[in-house]
């Protein structure tokens, strides 16, 4: 089976997930909200008491098609009885919610740039992964080297010279932030399945929050591709050997050191060129290239799939946490790359130091 068709069964499965977040038709945005709760509670509480299970006990509970039926229902209820200008808005705002995974997509981390900071700081990436809901989509099928991030230069700062002091500073501010862009992102995402509902799985308001976490899974995925090639290139020169000699406690301690350093304060590069990378890493890393663009097509069908939000409430709740959680996660990630590419300079400066001295010494 290709890459493609299971991606779409994948989707499929985990969009009929009975997940119990919340109840739907029980809060709303603000904007409307009077409007609806009413229409929810009152004009169509005959249908509401069917969703809400009044009208059966738990041992005669309908089946999961009934519910659906229910919920469809009690939503084609509310629907006949808004005005035509609250409906115009719900469509309008449809339309804005459906680009918002491209507009994402521009401001999130590749595949490529969360792999090479996950050789040296696997737990920032994550949380870069997890504040970055989106995905910027690779050229489909292409091995994407990461090392190759470190010759473009689209990421370029102009870093100041860090003391131990002020790096400590920047890697705890780091997380800090990181961690509260992807609080903000899971958080918006529960609110924003609560709040609406799915036009197309009336039933299931966790769709949001799945399409979020999809977006950490397919980085992981890259990093894993990425881990993969390298203890391969390891193997082949024989490191594999010298890393079996460390004791477990030192490599833990390596590993914790590596991961609270800032990238700019590093000696030398956990990443290297991949000449001859093997077939599982090519695989895993073109499966997540794939999955990146199918991320963001699902993510269309999810958010222009939305109901029940204005597009007053869309901007002022949603669009605006999203874009900056995005673009808190854009810098940070910006940051160490930056440092990388400060020590990939330094490296190959006393390679070239190194060779020129010994050239030198032999004309002498």
């Amino acid at each position: 089976m290709c890459p493609g068709n299971k991606m779409i069964i994948y989707t499929l499965l985990l969009s009929h997930i009975p997940f119990t977040i919340a109840t739907p038709f029980q809060s709303f945005y603000p904007h409307y909200a009077q409007t609806l709760t009413n229409l929810s509670e009152n004009v169509c509480s005959e249908t509401l008491a069917l969703v809400e299970g009044v009208n059966y006990s738990p041992d005669s509970a309908p089946p999961q098609a009934d519910r659906l039926d229910y919920c469809y229902g009690h939503e084609n209820c509310m629907l006949a009885n808004l005005p035509a200008a609250y409906l115009a808005n719900y469509q309008a705002a449809s339309v804005i919610m459906g680009l918002t995974p491209t507009v994402l997509a521009s401001l999130g981390p590749s595949v490529a740039e969360t792999s090479l900071l996950s050789a040296h700081r696997p737990l920032l990436s994550f949380l870069i992964s997890l504040g970055a809901p989106a995905v910027y989509p690779a050229r489909v099928f292409e091995f994407t080297d990461p090392y190759s991030v470190l010759r473009h230069k689209e990421h370029l700062l102009r870093l100041p010279l860090w003391g131990t002091r002020s790096a400590i500073i920047c890697s705890v501010l780091e997380y800090v932030f990181a961690l509260a862009a992807a609080t903000m992102i899971i958080s918006t995402s529960v609110q924003l399945g609560a709040k609406t509902i799915l036009v197309w799985n009336c039933t299931n308001p966790a769709m949001p929050l799945v399409w979020t976490f999809l977006s950490a899974a397919i980085h992981i995925g890259a990093a894993l591709s990425h881990k993969i090639a390298l203890n391969s290139s390891d193997n082949k020169v024989g490191g594999s050997e010298t890393s079996a000699r460390k004791g477990t406690l030192r490599r833990i301690s390596g590993l914790l050191r590596s991961e609270f350093r800032i990238c700019a304060l590093r000696k030398q590069l956990h990443a290297r060129e991949l000449e001859d990378p093997p077939r599982m890493a090519v695989l895993l890393n073109c499966f997540s290239g794939l999955g990146g663009v199918w991320h963001v097509v699902f993510g269309t069908v999810i958010f222009s799939g939305l109901t029940f939000i204005s597009i007053i409430d869309f901007m002022n709740y949603v669009f605006w946490r999203y874009i900056l959680a995005a673009g808190i996660c854009r810098l940070i990630l910006m940051v160490e790359l930056t440092g990388l590419r400060a020590v990939q300079r330094k490296c190959e400066q006393q390679a070239n130091g190194g060779n020129d001295l010994a050239i030198t010494s032999e004309v002498k």
